[in-house]
């Protein structure tokens, strides 16, 4: 038996695969609690509205790794990066260009 056949192996990577999708939905709830707190920006003054830039900069890095980490686990689960592209809106190859084993180190 190899180690991607033990029984204990397939249990711990179900496992971890669970706290991860956990720890997304956990995230998705974050960033949408975020956007509606924003409120209407017409209503804020300046200091206001350059604190709402950095924030809006620090949610878009969040989603950006919140993203990164979905297509991930999408893929672990079986999705093809024609699947993952579609969704995303660009080609299967730009979609695993960017989230593929070259696009893991950035």
């Amino acid at each position: 038996m190899t180690i991607d056949q033990d029984p204990a192996v397939l249990r711990a990577q179900e496992r971890a695969r669970a706290k991860a999708r956990t720890e997304l939905a956990a995230r998705a709830r974050t960033l949408a609690g975020a956007a509606e707190a924003l409120g209407n920006p017409l209503e804020l003054d300046a200091a206001a509205l350059v604190q709402l830039a950095a924030d809006l900069r620090d949610l878009a890095a969040y989603a950006a790794v919140t993203e990164r980490a979905a297509v991930l686990l999408a893929k672990d689960a079986g999705a093809t990066w024609e699947q993952i592209g579609n969704a995303l809106g660009m080609a299967r190859q730009n979609a695993q260009a960017k989230y593929g084993a070259r696009g893991r180190e950035a």
